[in-house]
């Protein structure tokens, strides 16, 4: 399967997500399930979700050896630079990148989803990784 086959397959699937989960947790878990699951060179997915005064772990999948499984105050860290860029971000590292996506509930931010790659990611991809963060965006917080 070529890269733009597998990242439409890939779209279905989450766009699915909105229309069966029941609950927002539901969403989060499928959509990390669903990254880790179809995109082999996606090597961790991690998400973090706000509170009202850092950044709380939420759920992994893959190796997050290295990565801070703690909480993390507002203002520390990439994290917070992303949250206040409000834009999707990236870390090259020497084995890949390091993908930041913030989302949102209107102008709240809600949480930020990392992953971690093993190779450096091209045009299409940006454009997938965007409809990543749309998703994410639409997922109801109730």
């Amino acid at each position: 399967m070529g890269k733009a086959d597998l990242l439409e397959t890939v779209r279905c699937e989450l766009g699915l997500i909105l229309q069966d989960a029941k609950s927002k947790n539901e969403c989060y878990d499928r959509v990390i399930q669903v990254l880790k699951a179809y995109i082999p060179h996606y090597k961790t997915i991690l998400m973090y979700l706000t509170d009202e005064t850092s950044f709380q772990y939420y759920k992994h999948e893959g190796n997050v050896e290295g990565m801070n499984l703690e909480a993390i105050p507002f203002g520390e860290g990439m994290l917070s630079n992303v949250a206040a860029r409000g834009e999707i971000s990236c870390e090259f590292e020497p084995s890949g990148q390091l993908i930041f996506i913030p989302f949102y509930h209107g102008h709240h931010l809600v949480g930020e989803l990392l992953i971690k790659t093993t190779q450096y990611v091209d045009q299409e991809e940006i454009c997938f990784i965007k409809y990543i963060q749309k998703i994410l965006n639409q997922v109801p917080i109730v």
